[in-house]
């Protein structure tokens, strides 16, 4: 077992202290192309990691030196059984799986022990027959106590489970029709409170046209409800570019950050802040901003403009709950490109696929550049703008080793990322306080440590803690990050 130790010390201004980082790094396991996996979490101490192939489905555990201790393959329904995601909780961890009985689509859930031994089996949900394997989703409420499983059929039908981990009991299953779902230039957006409720967000009509106004029909679904109730919500003369929703567990409310454009949706002119109170939703409050030419100049730097059009290329990563019912939502430049084929140079949208590859004919190029933060207080004014600057290229590797991981602590937020997609690499993070001032600080050298960070798959196990794969000509190290 080799294992590696390496820490940096570094004087942070703002704590007025040396700060250390101890970065730890495991032994190398083989994958083939066909398997997946997911960390699952620390739990009595010990870090596990689920991996699986065709008819096998496994866990490895790792010691606090990650060194490895245990592995034991799990005993599932033998039918072709498929992981549909995980939830851990500090003691224990739910697998969410489908398999075929006799044909018919079947979804379980298993409760395991930090030990992986199986403690509970429930049956979530037989689907029946299905002539497509369904393209299940799984949500997890903020508590870690209630999980959502749905998918869309034929495109106009959303089936949804709502599940109690705690009693290991359905809360509700429903199945509703969703006119105009195709025609949406967006996919909806589903989240779960940690009530077990649903909401479903569906974008129609945004385009600019005489006749129509910009909406979201907002669905929202409870273990008391017989259909689902919707709620409206006008952007009036506005269309949106982007958006990301969240709910607000504390103050009871549907929250949603984004940004916006009127006449063309190819550049976002300002960002909207949305928030739909879940006891009388009717009442929503949405506001704008307009970006300023300092904002849009700094963002974009050399692809500015001399006219202020706004900004392009950018998507809503996330935003981030502030206790007082305010937002901080985070924007990142991205943009993707296509060389080769008939078509020589384009832009395709992105999305994630981890064995996709690319042949001579057609390379993708994966830009993810600088970021883009905005503080907004509760009542929808300005709290402040920020832009932190990065630089990350990448080809054909679908970008899993750009963008950043957002790690949350009561201090500050600290925005990890590789600088350069190579081997040879330094890892920095943007320290960024509560009154929108920051830091920039290296963390770690790859230098000759036969590591590639993917940060957007890292897991935070504490506030000062994180842990990430390393995936690397296929072979897969866990990677461990402590601040103290």
């Amino acid at each position: 077992m080799k294992l590696f130790h390496f820490v940096l010390l570094f004087l942070m201004l703002s704590y007025k202290a040396a700060i250390a980082q101890v970065v730890t790094v495991s032994e190398e396991i083989s994958i083939r192309t066909d398997d997946t996996y997911q960390i699952i979490g620390r739990l009595n101490n010990q870090y596990l990691i689920l991996f699986s192939r065709e008819n096998l489905t496994k866990v490895q555990a790792f010691n606090d030196d990650f060194r490895m201790v245990w592995d034991k393959e799990l005993e599932l329904d033998k039918r072709r059984p498929v992981p549909i995601g995980i939830v851990a909780n500090t003691n224990d961890f739910f697998l969410v799986y489908e398999f075929k009985n006799k044909g018919e689509s079947v979804v379980k859930v298993h409760k395991y022990n930090a030990s992986a031994n199986l403690i509970d089996s429930v049956t979530l949900k037989n689907f029946g027959f299905q002539f497509i394997t369904p393209s299940y989703e799984l949500l997890r409420s903020d508590d870690r106590s209630k999980i959502l499983l749905h998918f869309i059929q034929d495109q106009k039908e959303v089936h949804a489970v709502s599940f109690d981990l705690n009693t290991m009991k359905v809360l509700w299953e429903t199945a509703f029709t969703v006119n105009d779902l195709y025609q949406s230039r967006e996919e909806p957006q589903v989240l779960v409170d940690n009530k077990g409720r649903m909401y479903f967000t569906l974008s129609k009509d945004n385009f600019r046209s005489k006749n129509k106004e910009h909406t979201y029909d907002i669905f929202s679904y409870t273990s008391e409800s017989t259909s689902p109730q919707i709620n409206i919500v006008s952007f009036r003369d506005s269309l949106t570019y982007d958006i990301q929703f969240e709910y607000d567990n504390l103050n009871e409310t549907l929250k949603a950050g984004g940004l916006y454009g009127d006449r063309n949706i190819a550049w976002a002119k300002g960002y909207f802040f949305l928030t739909i109170p879940s006891k009388n939703p009717a009442q929503y409050q949405l506001y704008f901003h307009e970006f300023t030419d300092e904002l849009v100049e700094k963002f974009l730097a050399k692809d500015a403009t001399s006219k202020n059009r706004g900004i392009f290329d950018t998507e809503v990563q996330e935003i981030i709950l502030r206790r007082d019912g305010g937002i901080l939502m985070i924007a990142e430049k991205v943009k993707i490109s296509q060389r080769g084929g008939p078509s020589g140079l384009s832009t395709v949208p992105y999305y994630y696929n981890r064995n996709a590859t690319s042949n001579l004919n057609n390379l993708t190029d994966y830009y993810f550049d600088q970021l883009l933060v905005l503080s907004i207080h509760p009542d929808g004014e300005k709290h402040w703008e920020n832009v932190l600057h990065k630089k990350q290229y990448s080809q054909d590797d679908n970008g899993i080793y750009s963008s950043y991981f957002l790690l949350k602590n009561p201090g500050n937020l600290q925005f990890i990322f590789n600088d350069e997609v190579k081997e040879e690499n330094t890892v920095s993070e943007y320290a960024l306080n509560g009154d929108g001032t920051f830091e920039r600080h290296s963390i770690m050298s790859t230098d000759n440590q036969r590591i590639r960070v993917r940060f957007r798959d890292a897991l935070q196990i504490s506030t000062k803690e994180i842990i990430m794969p390393s995936e690397r000509r296929s072979r897969v190290k866990l990677v461990r990050i402590r601040f103290e």
